[in-house]
């Protein structure tokens, strides 16, 4: 199998990181990382190393699976099979996404929701007869031997947010969520881990002030990124509830 993605703890490389894993324990992986590869853990260096040596000699026939945004789907390997892994979040498409999409051979999406975005919009992979042919639905696991159920701990309840920086992700709401849903009675905190590093410095700080300043101003606890998801386990363990308001 031949793989086209990043390797890092953005959203698309713990994907492509944690599919080639998958894979290797079934078939040999050749990987073409976008990008510096970026791994926290000796045996994901083992991995991505060896996948990447195997990309000398790959077999040019078998399937490649490009794991990318949709409006950059035009590089592939070999002669199999192109199969696209876009993860999206928006319900309709511009042009060059569409036409990004309808170039390959099939795609796979995250959920049925995405499927039928694509077919809404007309998205119908060049080979394919009928849209079941060319769409495939791949959910993304949980790796539990790192994210496993633990009890609710004593104390205030603790609500959390993770996710770079920015408005699609409706850190512009969230902050005025809170302060609408409690008073300064209440023993609750919102936990913030938002570091964003396509931000500069003085965007960051606004971000913050926006929350640190509002009336539960005190009440919020901004949490530095980390590098490993155990780490991110780690913090989410001491939570109660994530609130995700996702403008998409």
């Amino acid at each position: 199998m031949n793989i086209i993605s990043p390797i890092n703890q953005l959203g698309y490389g713990v994907t492509g990181l944690n599919i080639v894993k998958a894979l290797r324990k079934i078939q040999p992986v050749s990987l073409w990382p976008i990008g510096q590869p970026q791994v926290t853990n000796e045996e994901d260096s083992f991995i991505v190393r060896d996948s990447i040596n195997n990309a000398h000699f790959f077999e040019e026939d078998d399937p490649c699976i490009r794991i990318w945004h949709q409006h950059d789907m035009a590089q592939f390997v070999g002669r199999g099979t192109k199969i696209g892994f876009p993860i999206f979040e928006l319900d309709q498409f511009k042009a060059m996404e569409r036409h990004h999409l309808n170039s390959v051979d099939k795609l796979f999406v995250c959920s049925q929701w995405a499927k039928e975005v694509c077919i809404n919009d007309q998205i119908k992979p060049h080979n394919a007869t009928i849209y079941d042919d060319a769409i495939s639905v791949i959910p993304l696991g949980v790796d539990t031997e790192i994210f496993k159920p633990c009890d609710i701990k004593p104390g205030p309840t603790i609500f959390f947010n993770c996710g770079k920086w920015e408005v699609r992700k409706g850190h512009d709401i969230l902050v005025e969520i809170f302060n609408k849903a409690f008073t300064d009675d209440d023993n609750v905190e919102l936990w913030m881990m938002c570091s964003n590093p396509f931000l500069s410095e003085e965007e960051d700080k606004a971000w913050k002030k926006k929350y640190a300043y509002s009336n539960l101003g005190h009440k919020v606890k901004f949490i530095n990124r980390v590098n490993t998801q155990d780490e991110v386990y780690n913090i989410m363990a001491h939570v109660d509830c994530g609130v995700f308001p996702s403008k998409a």
